[in-house]
Parts: C-alpha cells; structure tokens; sequence
C-alpha cells in the first residue's frame, strides 16, 4: 500500500492533469480532518484550493489555532471560469448534487480509507479513487509506540485482541 506522501503526490499528478486539460479537480474529502490534512500537503504552486463552505468553516476554526494554508471559499459569485485548472474540495454528500454539477467540467475524485476496497471508486461513482484513510496503519501505529517509548498502550477498538497480543 502507498505511502501518505505518495498518495499525496498521486492526487497532486491528478490535479496537474486536470489543469494540463482545462477541467476542474473536484476531491470529496470529509470536511474536518481529512479536508485539512490534503490542503496542507498538497503542491498550492498547482494552483489555487477552493473549498465548499462546509470544508471552509472548518478552516476557518483550525486556523485559529494552527497554521493552514490559503483556500478560497465558493460562493455564489465564484464563477465557473475560475475553477477551470484548480482543485475544489468538498465533502462527499456534495456528489452529484446541483452545487457540484455547476463546476462542469470537471473530474472527480474521493480521498478515503474506503478506496482500499475492491469496487470502491465504481460504488461511489467518482473518476479517481485515492486510498487516505484516517486511521492510522499498524506499522505507524508501531513505530509512534517505539519513538515514544509509551509505557502504557491501551486499545478501546478495532481489532485489539490481535494488537494487544504483539506486545
């Protein structure tokens, strides 16, 4: 499975072949957390992020605390000229909606843990499937516990008997 920062680089090569193409990157992603994490990571020298006001109001708060990269919110001005050759992200609930419909044309993409999945990316009838879960992975989780030295790890779900039992 890839790396986060090369499913990074998968949706930054995604949104570059949309601009090379004239068509707006359109990546559901959920609007706290994940949304946050793509537009800190992703290339901006791109072009610009725009974001659904859902995604935007929680930009919004986490910049009160942290810093995170410029996004434009969508607004009933925002023309259709202007998304040709950016990235708009939003969450999923917004697929195949009226709002998302305006932004033709565009391609579509999910960012989730679900892309893992046979079948995915056809279920949710999106262009591009990018597998970014927000959970972390075992290997991850080890290492956190190794360079932390945590004396104490306590699992509340998911599969801990099988976890517990590699301590």
């Amino acid at each position: 499975m890839a790396t986060s920062k090369e499913v990074i680089k998968e949706i930054n090569q995604f949104w570059e072949e949309c601009k090379k193409t004239n068509q707006t990157a359109v990546l559901f992603a959920y609007s706290l957390g994940k949304a946050q994490r793509l537009i800190y990571n992703l290339d901006q020298s791109i072009g610009t992020i725009y974001t659904h006001a859902a995604v935007e109001n929680m930009n919004e708060v986490i910049r009160g605390i942290k810093n995170l990269p410029k996004t434009v919110r969508i607004t009933r001005e925002t023309k259709r000229e202007e998304l040709i050759g950016n990235l708009v992200i939003a969450p999923p609930s917004t697929h195949g909606s009226p709002w998302i419909r305006k932004m033709v044309p565009y391609v579509t993409a999910t960012a989730s843990g679900w892309m893992t999945f046979r079948g995915a990316r056809r279920r949710r009838a999106v262009d591009r499937g990018f597998v970014l879960s927000d959970h972390v992975d075992f290997g991850d989780l080890m290492k956190t516990i190794r360079e932390t030295e945590a004396e104490n790890i306590i699992c509340t779900h998911g599969y801990k008997e099988i976890f517990q039992n590699t301590f």
